[in-house]
């Protein structure tokens, strides 16, 4: 899976702007895009399922669009936003988060970059101690 942003653009009021993303399927298989949010207190939006859920076949791509509350000054920097994508894949739940770095240019405009994409399955996870493992 890749994901890049695709445009920014004004949003409906202030403080909320538009962004599409491209998600593209780079496996032999396809993925269901189920749910999208975006957690950070300055490049927020809720929790929204898709309905029906995005279906990229192999090799396909597809844009993402959100509405989101940003909240950055010119020339500020919103490092760490994520875009968080629930997928299924392989008959599986998935998370796809895109780490994101986000500036407020000097002239206003939003400048998104994604620094890295992680993927984990849902509800797999390990904690790992000083000891070791629990």
């Amino acid at each position: 899976m890749y994901v890049n942003p695709d445009a920014v653009d004004a949003g409906p009021e202030r403080g909320i702007i538009r962004v599409d993303w491209r998600v593209t399927n780079l496996t032999d298989a396809p993925i269901e895009v189920l749910e999208t949010w975006l957690p950070h207190g300055r490049f927020f939006a809720e929790r929204q399922a898709l309905e029906p859920p995005l279906i990229l076949l192999a090799g396909a791509s597809a844009v993402v669009r959100r509405n989101v509350r940003y909240a950055a000054e010119p020339g500020e920097v919103v490092e760490n936003a994520f875009l968080n994508l629930r997928v299924r894949f392989g008959g599986r739940l998935w998370r796809a988060l895109a780490r994101m770095r986000v500036q407020c240019a000097l002239d206003g405009d939003v400048r998104l970059a994604v620094q890295a994409l992680t993927v984990d399955q849902v509800g797999f996870a390990e904690t790992v101690t000083q000891e070791g493992r629990r």
